[in-house]
């Protein structure tokens, strides 16, 4: 496998485990009847439960890993959309 082949598979990869990822958090979320999903650089990614923002995991996100996580949960024609407005 050429390393042109191989960098479009690893992005595959790397997308894959952020969808699964975001899907962790998702499930986390309908476990504790939570609402809203909280993706932002700079914070932990978090859920509103009983009102209140509640953090799902200590470490806060960076800019590459919220803008990975949008992307996972995103079709091609919304990511173009987002690209065009960040």
């Amino acid at each position: 496998m050429s390393l042109e082949q191989a960098k479009p598979l690893e992005q595959n990869q790397r997308l894959e485990q952020t969808q699964n990822v975001v899907f962790d958090l998702l499930r986390r979320m309908v476990d504790k009847k939570a609402s809203d999903l909280f993706l932002t650089a700079g914070f932990p990614p978090a859920m509103k439960l009983d009102g209140k923002m509640t953090p799902l995991t200590p470490k806060p996100l960076n800019a590459m890993q919220t803008q990975e996580m949008a992307r996972a949960v995103m079709n091609e024609k919304q990511y173009l959309e987002f690209q065009q407005n960040i």
